[in-house]
C-alpha cells in the first residue's frame, strides 16, 4: 500500500468511540483556545478586507463566518476564518511528547477548517471532535516523521505545507469519502502544495499574507476532497513517488515507517497554549519581564538597560535588528523580541485585546526608547526546541539589577493552563465583541460539544455584539459553567 493508501484507511477507521475522555475533553480545550483567536481576530484588517471579498464572491451558504454569522461556502469560510485565528498569534502549540520537547506548529490551525466542512456536511459534535482528533495526529506525525517543523523550514518551506498533505483525509473524512476517494483528494492536494518560508523569516518584514499560510492550504485541500468526491483522481504515491514530497521538499529525509505507524496515544495531549498573543518563543521572556515589573513596579525611565538571554532560534527569527527591533508591521510586531519586551516594560504585560499592535504603537517614540536599551544574547549551548529558557535582566539607573529566569512559561505542556485559564483567555481575546451572555453560551456549548446533533448549534453562539468597547480597558471574570 502506497503512503496515503495507509492514511486514508487510518483516516477512514478512527472512530468517536476509539477516544479516550480525557482526548474528548483535551479536544474541546482546543476548540474554545481556537474560538478566542478566532472572534479575537474577527475585526483584524486581513479578516475584514476576505469578509468583504467573499460576500462580493457570493457562493452556496454552507458555512458560516466566525462574528458576522454570513454564510459562505465551506472553503470561503474555512479560509476566513482560519485568517482570524492566525493574525491574532495566539494559536496553540503542538508539543512532541510529555517531556516538551521539539515544537511542531500549530495545528489547532485545523479547526476552522474541520468546522466549516462539519457545518456543509451537518456533522454532530462527535463527529467534529473525531475529525479534530485526526487532524492534531496526522499533522503532527508527519512533522515528526519529517525530523520536526524546522527540518521544512530549513528547506525553504513553512511547516504549513503539512495541510496540503493531511487536510484532505480530515475534510474527505467528515464528507465520507471512500479510502480511493481520500488517496485522491491528497494527491491532487499535494501536488499543489508549497508555502515558502519568505513569508515569515527572520531576515524580512513579515506581512499580512502570513496570515494565509494554513488557511489557504486549509482551501486547497477542501477543493482537492470536493474534485475527489465526484471522481476526480490524483497520484496515489504523492508522498513517496518520483517527484513527489519526500523527494523534492525533503530530499529523502522522512522516516516512511513512523509516518504510518499508528500511534499508541493521541498527541493532541501534548499541546502548548499561549498565554500571551506573541510568538511562541518569546512566551518566557514576556513571563519572566511581566513577573519583574509586577514584583518590582518600576517604570521605563529607570531602566538603563535590558538583557535577554536566550537560543539562536529566537534570535534567527526575531531578532534580527534590520527587520525586527523597529517593526513596522503588526505581523513582525508578534515576532519582534525587541517590540514584545518594550510593550511589556511600558504597560505591565501584553494583554489579549491586541490594542497594543497598532500602527501608532509601533511608531511610539516611548516603545522605541525602550527598545534601544534591550541587548539580545544566544547562547551557541542552547538548544532550540522548547526545552530552551529565557532568562531576562534589567539594571536601573541607580545599579540596581533584577533577574528572572523561566524554563516553561505558563500555558507549557509541562505548565499548563487549566480549563479557567482557557476560559479567561476567551473572555480577554474576545469581550470587546462579545457580551457576557454571549460568552457564557459559548462555553456551555464548546463544554457540551460531544452532545450537539448539529455543529452548527456552535457556530449560531459566535455573533459579535454591533457596538464594541474598547480593547484593554480591564479584565472581566465570568463564572465557569459544567464541563462536559
Amino acid at each position: 500500500m502506497t503512503i496515503s493508501e495507509q492514511l486514508a484507511r487510518e483516516a477512514r477507521e478512527l472512530t468517536f468511540a476509539h477516544l479516550p475522555d480525557i482526548v474528548v475533553h483535551e479536544s474541546k480545550r482546543r476548540v474554545l483556545d481556537t474560538l478566542a483567536c478566532a472572534i479575537g481576530g474577527f475585526d483584524s484588517r486581513p479578516s475584514v478586507i476576505l469578509q468583504g471579498l467573499i460576500q462580493d464572491l457570493g457562493g452556496r451558504a454552507e458555512s458560516t463566518v466566525y462574528g458576522s454569522l454570513y454564510r459562505t461556502s465551506c472553503m470561503n469560510a474555512a479560509l476566513v476564518n482560519g485568517v482570524m485565528v492566525r493574525f491574532t498569534e495566539a494559536m496553540d502549540r503542538a508539543i512532541e511528547g510529555r517531556d516538551g520537547r521539539n515544537q511542531h506548529g500549530h495545528p489547532g490551525e485545523v479547526i476552522p477548517g474541520v468546522i466549516a466542512v462539519g457545518e456543509r456536511e451537518h456533522s454532530s459534535g462527535k463527529d467534529v471532535i473525531t475529525g479534530i482528533v485526526l487532524g492534531y495526529q496526522l499533522l503532527n506525525r508527519l512533522s515528526y516523521a519529517a525530523g520536526g517543523a524546522r527540518s521544512i523550514e530549513l528547506e525553504g518551506m513553512k511547516h504549513e505545507i503539512r495541510a496540503n498533505m493531511i487536510f484532505p483525509l480530515v475534510a474527505g473524512k467528515l464528507m465520507g469519502l471512500t479510502e480511493q476517494q481520500l488517496v485522491n483528494a491528497v494527491g491532487i492536494s499535494g501536488c499543489y502544495a508549497g508555502e515558502l518560508s519568505l513569508l515569515d523569516h527572520g531576515l524580512e518584514e513579515i506581512t499580512m499574507a502570513r496570515n494565509l499560510r494554513f488557511p489557504y492550504a486549509t482551501y486547497q485541500a477542501i477543493l482537492a476532497a470536493l474534485m475527489a468526491q465526484r471522481g476526480f483522481e490524483g497520484p496515489s504515491q504523492v508522498y513517496e513517488g518520483h517527484g513527489g514530497f519526500n523527494e523534492v521538499i525533503l530530499h529523502g529525509k522522512i522516516d516512511v515507517a513512523r509516518l504510518v505507524r499508528r500511534d499508541d496515544d493521541f498527541n493532541i495531549l501534548y499541546t502548548s497554549t499561549k498565554a500571551f498573543p506573541v510568538n511562541g518563543r518569546l512566551q518566557g521572556q514576556t513571563e519572566a519581564l511581566v513577573r519583574l515589573v509586577t514584583e518590582h513596579r518600576f517604570v521605563p525611565e529607570q531602566v538603563a538597560g535590558i538583557k535577554i538571554t536566550t537560543s539562536p532560534r529566537v534570535l534567527e527569527g526575531m531578532g534580527n535588528p534590520s527587520t525586527h527591533r523597529y517593526p513596522q508591521t503588526k505581523e513582525t510586531a508578534d515576532h519582534s523580541a525587541y517590540f514584545v519586551a518594550a510593550l511589556v516594560v511600558i504597560d505591565g504585560g501584553i494583554r489579549l485585546g491586541l490594542d497594543q499592535f497598532t500602527p501608532q504603537r509601533l511608531q511610539d517614540p516611548r516603545v522605541r526608547s525602550v527598545i534601544d536599551k534591550i541587548e539580545l544574547v544566544a547562547i551557541p549551548g542552547w538548544p532550540i526546541d522548547e526545552h530552551a529558557p529565557s532568562e531576562v535582566e534589567v539594571t536601573m539607573i541607580d545599579g540596581t539589577t533584577y533577574r528572572c529566569r523561566v524554563d516553561y512559561p505558563k500555558g507549557h505542556v509541562l505548565n499548563p493552563l487549566s480549563d479557567a485559564d482557557i476560559e479567561e483567555k476567551f473572555v480577554g481575546m474576545t469581550g470587546r465583541l462579545m457580551s457576557e451572555a454571549q460568552m457564557r453560551e459559548v462555553f456551555r456549548v464548546v463544554w457540551n460539544l460531544d452532545e450537539l446533533d448539529d455543529i452548527g448549534e456552535l457556530t449560531t453562539t459566535l455573533a459579535v455584539k454591533a457596538i464594541r468597547k474598547p480593547a484593554g480597558r480591564g479584565k472581566k471574570s465570568l463564572p465557569s459553567v459544567e464541563r462536559g
